[in-house]
């Protein structure tokens, strides 16, 4: 694990050295995990033709990696490559994660195939899969900005206070030497600007080699952080129980607090639950009373996995781990702001190096418990190492990165949670009010007067378009469609809130003007409303005093017709069509207003009145009556009402109106249902106004059948249907 790693730096594993040869020298700086002294001593080695070649390279390819110089160790791993250099499955494995790292998933992905590990394909979801899938998908509730705290290259966490930071900062640094930090107090300026020089945090506390992961509890009295377990400098089997060293010599990491008194922190103490065996490090204080912490003690899931513990009568419990977080892999840098619980992680689904993650978090009685843990993707995380994240209940906080250069050098940067706004709707025609296809929706963002493009999509068949929004920015979002007109909507920032939704709520549904609007519709029978096949539509436009030809149409079968014409031109229409009278509309100009206000919607249904003659006779099948009665069926009122509209514009007119059955049932009773129904319509026209005196209502039954079906079974219910009818002779 990174910070594991980087904290190992000062681990003094003091191990009797079985010569002066610099090889082994500097094999022992590697396993001992003082990686800039082994990259010095295998550097002038391989400078010196000492030794192999391929082995020094394929060290300080490994050395570079540990040191987080992600350029440095691909440029020697390139090398290795090439001469066919020895690998074992942890060499392979390693470099599957430079190659994440750099963002290099395909390659890393046939290094990992190479490492023939038996969780292969779990592996490659988690490190290759998942990162392939997210692609550049971001977080945008999220902002990140460099601050200008100075890490000398490695970052162990903060933690906020009034007026400043507590921070880990080197005390003796030299570039090509493993080097050691003390906390410090940094004064705060800005978000992302602190003093930059700080003072000693534990003034009069003893030295140790590191002091870091600062934590406070809510009132800032306690604080508790890492630091390592001795100072000694020397291995001596012996006497490394006496110098709190671990059996193997190790110089462990142990957690330690205090409390402040007046001004002043008094003298650190060691936590009950640390050993000389292990390592504790990374706390974070939660509630006053409970301590998460990371720690490599037997037993638990992975390298470093987290634990908590609970203080009850001022005394620890025995910790216990959080086994729904812990992995295979580094778990570390546990935080709590609200119900939020955060950490970090190499040993789940992420871009490369370690990951932050955030879930929920409750404590029911004395247990903690986690859910619903997720990667807080980009820009929180990178292919690179980020953690340490910290947050207040603002939405403001912090986050150790290295993810500006592969040189391995951690920087702080500043996080702010802001709550995005969305923008959406549905553009549609204003023609018929139906969503509209390929409508290019711009988003600008205001940059200081400078209308800026920010993102551009193109509408689909449902006319739907969404962006998200900082709600503290003035933005505007432009509507192109090659048939409409432009339109442009600025939309306020949240110092204006209530035009701000206000303009939100337009937005719902756009209407687009057309540039050319497209008429039409149907024309039909002023009666029987049956389509009109064949009819011509002529379409004259106004120039000056005169009537200019421009277009015609014919009606098909179902009497359907359009045409295209401009806005702002007036216009004339002509129908004509065989056996109907000569219809003539003026249609003028528009202009920017909406085409459901005008007379064009008349155009989606145009009846034309037919010319009859004396005894000519008009057939009608859509007037309906209830089953073996002649009560009117409700659909057959328009067509009546369709009758009385054609009556009253011809008053000379007179009509029988004959009633015919089909051949199914006896003759009788057919001939007296159809002289019933003759007589309920006649009655219905005569209380709508029409003179009984223009009205012949009559009876034929089965008498004048169209179709050949003259006996009871001898057809099919559609061909009996054909049957029944109302014609209207001219009389």
């Amino acid at each position: 694990m990174k910070k594991y790693a980087v904290i190992l730096y000062i681990i003094l594993w003091i191990v009797p050295l079985a010569g002066a040869q610099n090889l082994e020298k500097a094999d022992m700086y590697y396993r001992t995990q003082y990686y800039a002294e082994a990259i010095t001593l295998y550097q002038e080695l391989l400078e010196a033709n000492v030794g192999s070649s391929a082995y020094l390279e394929k060290q300080l390819a490994l050395a570079h990696y540990k040191q987080f110089n992600y350029q440095e160790a691909y440029r020697f791993f390139q090398k290795i490559k090439t001469q066919d250099t020895l690998l074992s499955a942890e060499d392979y494995t390693a470099f599957a994660h430079l190659h994440r790292n750099l963002e290099k998933y395909d390659d890393a992905e046939v290094l990992l195939d190479e490492a023939n590990l038996e969780n292969l394909a779990a592996l490659k979801q988690l490190y290759i899969n998942w990162p392939r899938q997210q692609g550049s998908r971001e977080n945008n509730n999220y902002r990140l900005h460099p601050t200008n705290i100075e890490t000398q290259g490695k970052s162990f966490g903060l933690v906020t206070t009034e007026d400043g930071v507590l921070f880990s900062q080197p005390v003796h640094y030299k570039e090509d030497a493993t080097f050691y930090y003390e906390l410090q107090k940094l004064r705060k300026i800005s978000d992302t600007v602190f003093s930059v020089s700080g003072e000693p945090a534990l003034k009069g506390a003893e030295p140790t080699f590191y002091r870091g992961t600062p934590t406070l509890n809510a009132s800032g009295s306690e604080l508790f952080f890492t630091a390592n377990a001795s100072r000694a400098i020397r291995y001596n089997p012996k006497k490394a129980g006496k110098k709190k060293l671990s059996d193997q010599g190790v110089n462990v990491l142990k957690i330690y607090s205090a409390e402040l008194v007046g001004e002043q922190w008094e003298q650190p103490r060691e936590l009950s639950f640390n050993s000389n065996q292990y390592s504790c490090a990374f706390p974070h204080v939660w509630n006053d009373d409970v301590l998460f912490f990371s720690s490599n003690k037997e037993g638990g899931k992975g390298k470093m996995d987290i634990y908590y513990s609970i203080r009850e009568a001022g005394v620890w419990t025995d910790p216990r781990p959080l086994h729904v977080v812990n992995t295979f892999e580094d778990e570390a840098y546990p935080f709590v702001v609200g119900d939020k619980f955060y950490f970090s992680s190499k040993g789940r689904e992420g871009y490369g190096g370690m990951d932050v993650y955030e879930a929920n978090i409750t404590l029911e009685g004395e247990r903690v418990m986690i859910d619903q843990i997720h990667n807080m993707g980009k820009p929180v995380n990178s292919s690179k190492d980020d953690f340490s994240f910290v947050m207040n209940d603002q939405g403001k906080g912090y986050l150790s990165t290295n993810r500006a250069n592969d040189n391995g050098k951690d920087e702080v940067w500043f996080v702010e949670y802001y709550p995005l706004d969305t923008l959406s709707g549905v553009v549609r025609d204003e023609l018929n009010d139906a969503p509209l296809k390929d409508v290019i929706v711009q988003l600008f963002m205001n940059d200081n007067g400078r209308w800026v493009l920010q993102e551009e999509q193109t509408t689909l068949e449902d006319g739907m378009w969404m962006f998200v929004v900082d709600p503290r920015n003035t933005y505007k979002v432009n509507f192109i469609h090659p048939a409409m007109f432009d339109l442009t909507v600025e939309v306020p920032n949240e110092e204006k809130l209530e035009e701000r939704n206000e303009v939100k709520q337009r937005l719902k549904n756009v209407i687009l003007i057309r540039k050319k609007i497209r008429i039409g519709g149907v024309i039909v029978d002023a009666i029987t409303e049956e389509p009109i096949d064949g009819a011509t539509i002529d379409l004259y436009r106004r120039e000056g005093n005169n009537w200019v030809d421009d277009q015609n149409a014919v009606t098909n079968p179902s009497g359907n017709w359009d045409l295209e014409i401009e806005r702002n031109d007036d216009y004339k229409l002509t129908v004509n069509a065989v056996g109907y009278e000569r219809k003539e509309l003026e249609l003028t100009a528009i202009g920017d207003q909406p085409v459901r206000d005008t007379i064009f919607v008349d155009l989606r249904k145009l009846k034309l009145d037919p010319i009859v003659a004396k005894a000519d006779t008009i057939r009608i099948n859509n007037i309906y009556f209830a089953f073996n009665s002649a009560k009117l069926r409700e659909e057959s009122f328009p067509i009546l009402n369709n009758l009385i509209d054609y009556l009253n514009k011809n008053k000379h007119i007179k009509i029988e109106i004959g009633a015919h059955t089909d051949a199914v049932g006896s003759s009788g009773f057919n001939m007296g249902l159809s002289r019933k129904r003759a007589t309920t319509c006649f009655n219905y026209l005569v209380k709508k106004g029409i003179s009984r005196h223009r009205l012949y209502p009559k009876g034929y039954g089965e008498k004048y059948i169209l179709n050949g079906c003259l006996r009871e079974g001898q057809c099919t219910e559609e061909e009996n249907e054909v049957n029944r009818r109302i014609e209207l002779k001219i009389l």
